[in-house]
């Protein structure tokens, strides 16, 4: 289903060259560098399409203040972009292709505060379970850099399994590449190894300890490495698209990196990898050896001599 909808998504014309799928779902789907399943897609839409283009974009802002103040302005306007304009061209998308407007649905998810997730409903005859659900989630957002991308083609794990034709076609999609995922990973663990002592770690955090995991067992480890520069691009990024006051993008860089939390979290994230355990389709790795390798790699970054 998540195919599907990603097709859907990239046959709307006048938005398709605007968008950039990106994230988790994007290392299994395109790239077949995770085994597990993932019903959500991470979008972003260029903010030129919103009108926030240069020289109005916020990182040319003349402060603080009106940096902020052009971001919430931002947020509002994609927001009300995915709760109008996107979700009425995917509906009719949906309707057109399913040719009835009976057994599914697609809503806003009333579970985010900003207003920018679909839910997309399919029937499901499976149980309910935790972590999978009947459901694709659409998250599209302004904030994200959509450089460097691609345009590659994907295709559903049920035609790869059955190894024939059947209906659905591949489908080409502009994906932002997986060594900028690898160091947007990086800092995701970076900031949640910088997490106060005052606050719990969000649930379904540890997919992305285990997606970084699988990207050091990779062969994007190295072209990473050889696009470190990335890392400070994209910690300047977040710093001022997802500013924190706690986690430290300034020293996410060679040297400084930081990638494992606090033992008190690292308990929290393993309670829940094992709830995760059933989105594995292949061998599901061990806690341990994750927290093993991502901490010689941290060792190993921070070591090595700048390039």
């Amino acid at each position: 289903w998540v195919v599907w909808v990603l097709e859907r998504l990239f046959s709307l014309e006048k938005i398709k060259s605007h968008l950039t799928f990106k994230g988790g779902t994007s290392l299994s789907k395109v790239y077949k560098m995770i085994d597990r399943f993932s019903e959500d897609i991470d979008l972003s839409i260029e903010r030129e399409v919103l009108g926030f283009g240069w020289p109005d974009d916020p990182e040319n802002a003349p402060s603080k203040k009106k940096q902020r103040a052009v971001l919430d302005n931002l947020s509002k306007t994609c927001s009300n972009y995915v709760q109008t304009e996107m979700l009425n061209s995917l509906k009719e998308a949906i309707v057109t292709k399913l040719g009835t407007t009976k057994g599914w649905q697609i809503f806003s998810d009333q579970d985010d505060p900003d207003a920018q997730t679909l839910l997309f409903e399919y029937p499901s005859k499976t149980s309910k379970n935790g972590y999978i659900r009947p459901l694709v989630k659409i998250e599209i957002g302004a904030r994200s850099e959509h450089w460097p991308v691609s345009e590659r083609k994907i295709q559903s794990y049920a035609k790869e399994a059955l190894k024939k034709q059947i209906y659905e076609p591949e489908v080409c999609v502009r994906v932002l590449n997986a060594e900028r995922t690898f160091w947007e990973k990086a800092t995701i663990l970076h900031q949640y190894a910088h997490l106060p002592e005052d606050k719990k770690i969000p649930p379904r955090i540890s997919r992305h300890f285990y997606d970084f995991f699988r990207l050091l067992n990779s062969e994007i480890k190295e072209t990473a490495l050889t696009e470190a520069a990335l890392l400070e691009r994209v910690a300047m990024h977040k710093s001022i698209y997802f500013a924190s006051n706690w986690a430290n993008y300034g020293t996410a860089r060679k040297g400084t990196l930081k990638l494992l939390p606090l033992a008190r979290i690292l308990k929290d994230l393993e309670k829940d990898y094992v709830l995760m355990e059933a989105m594995f389709f292949r061998e599901v790795p061990e806690w341990q050896s994750i927290l093993k390798t991502i901490e010689k790699f941290e060792m190993e970054f921070n070591n090595s001599s700048s390039s």
